[in-house]
């Protein structure tokens, strides 16, 4: 659909369990994909208490608020949420990037004009109410 709509510069963020299914279908020379979770994996922290699934939170109201590159955002997020899966026991996620190699044309041009300027994350992590449960327990 996105190549009948003419979408060819394409950054997809998905944030769900089993995401990395998407990548092969999805996958471009010039496109760029993240996803919350290999094909065989679900995420953590999809939940109606929560701002941010442990993915979003990473990715999106962290790594993506600093001034640096797709590829080092992702790589910072996938730390965060590696981490978080470790503090409260869960089966790896593994997050994933897919970077076409004809991607970069568009996509420097474009981290070239991110602010530079750091923004604070908003909201409450996933990471906070999940403990919380688990402490309840």
């Amino acid at each position: 659909m996105l190549d009948t709509l003419g979408l060819r510069n394409r950054l997809l963020i998905l944030s769900a369990c089993y995401a990395g299914v998407f990548v092969p279908v999805l996958r471009s020379p010039t496109s760029a994909i993240v996803t919350a979770a290999s094909a065989e994996r679900t995420s953590f922290g999809c939940a109606a208490d929560n701002d941010w699934t442990f993915f979003g939170d990473a990715m999106i109201n962290r790594a993506l608020r600093r001034p640096q590159p797709l590829a080092a955002a992702f790589v910072e997020a996938q730390g965060l949420v590696a981490d978080w899966e470790a503090r409260v026991r869960t089966t790896p996620s593994w997050p994933q990037i897919d970077v076409g190699a004809q991607a970069g044309s568009w996509l420097g041009p474009l981290e070239q004009r991110m602010p530079r300027a750091e923004t604070s994350p908003v909201g409450r992590p996933a990471i906070e109410t999940t403990r919380a449960a688990a402490a309840s327990r």
